[in-house]
């Protein structure tokens, strides 16, 4: 080994390792080498501590050759050869040697990586055991609960003694006699001639006449109507002709209806019965959609490729300028892709199907 200055061998050097001192047994191994060479320098261990801001217990590791308590490899290379220099030992020397020696021992830090905790899993027949329980359990409590929350009322043969003083009343029919609610009775000369026939008069009684005296006008105007009716002044249809002289009601008039579009176009759309309708352009972008109700009207806006959709083809009239253009389908059919196209409307070809 190549040092920087002579060290020699003295025969009272401490081989703490070595038990035959004589020259061909002893071995000049790294740590022998650095302590013979700090005491002959004159350092203790702790001066060399000191300067070299290593611990005292890493310099006693070096020294005795228990390179296993020394750190990380990285670092006892770097104490070894702060130590050898120190010592004005050739470092690059001091080290390989070091390694040579301290071949086969490697220092790596202790990790100890945590465990995940260990689940507790249940057999999967158990899952399938404890959930056909639940589920037996569940439909025995509904069964249960739906036959035995319902009672039935017994019979009972007992009748209030106001019930049977009533029934006994009504003469064993076992129904009470209604009244009529007049405070009189009728005389035994209108009786019979109530049962002469139907000559017979009925004379309202006094209080029944102030009460007709007071109902609205409406009612009596209504009463005056049913009179007419029944003298014939109205007549009526009889196997739907009309009688001579008589003149047939007049049907009510369809409930106006609304208009929608625009102020002034060539087409024309007129809702007989409820019908969706919708408008789109040539690039199929939406124009207008909506229901029309029956009477509603909607004029289309000029314009080129407009097309029509609607969910009731029959009930739904196109007029261009007044003209009304052939039907575009029955009652309920949906038709698509309608031109509007007021030659193509009138030729009935507007429609794409």
């Amino acid at each position: 080994m190549r040092v920087r200055r002579d060290i020699e061998p003295t025969d009272d050097y401490d081989m703490a390792e070595s038990q035959d001192d004589s020259p061909e047994a002893f071995e000049w191994t790294v740590s022998r080498i650095l302590r013979y060479a700090r005491e002959q320098a004159g350092y203790s261990v702790r001066d060399v501590a000191d300067i070299l801001k290593i611990r005292q217990s890493q310099i006693y590791a070096i020294e005795e050759g228990r390179f296993r308590d020394l750190p990380a490899t990285v670092y006892a290379i770097g104490f070894v050869r702060s130590y050898a220099e120190l010592l004005s030992l050739d470092g690059d020397e001091v080290v390989r040697r070091f390694k040579e020696e301290s071949t086969g021992v490697s220092v790596k830090p202790a990790l100890v990586f945590p465990t995940p905790v260990p689940e507790g899993r249940m057999p999967g027949g158990a899952v399938l055991m404890i959930a056909i329980l639940l589920a037996i359990g569940s439909y025995g409590g509904w069964y249960y609960l739906s036959n035995h929350s319902t009672e039935v009322v017994e019979h009972s043969d007992f009748v209030p003694e106001r019930f049977v003083a009533l029934s006994e009343q009504g003469g064993g029919s076992g129904a009470p006699a209604r009244s009529s609610g007049l405070d009189y009775e009728p005389s035994a000369a209108n009786a019979a001639e109530g049962e002469d026939g139907p000559s017979a008069v009925y004379e309202r009684p006094a209080g029944l006449r102030e009460q007709a005296g007071d109902e609205p006008a409406a009612e009596l105007e209504m009463a005056a109507i049913d009179e007419e009716q029944a003298d014939g002044s109205a007549a009526r249809q009889v196997d739907g002709e009309w009688p001579a002289g008589a003149t047939p009601p007049v049907a009510p008039e369809p409930p106006p209806g609304r208009n929608f579009g625009a102020a002034d176009g060539e087409i024309e759309l007129r809702a007989t019965a409820e019908s969706w309708v919708q408008l789109n352009d040539a690039r199929g972008a939406l124009v207008m959609t909506r229901i029309l109700r029956p009477g509603d009207t909607y004029v289309v806006p000029d314009g080129e490729g407009l097309r029509l959709i609607t969910g009731n083809a029959g009930g739904l009239d196109i007029l261009i300028d007044g003209q009304v253009a052939p039907p575009l389908g029955g009652q309920g059919t949906v038709v698509r892709d309608v031109l509007m196209d007021p030659e193509r409307l009138l030729n009935g070809t507007a429609a794409a199907n």
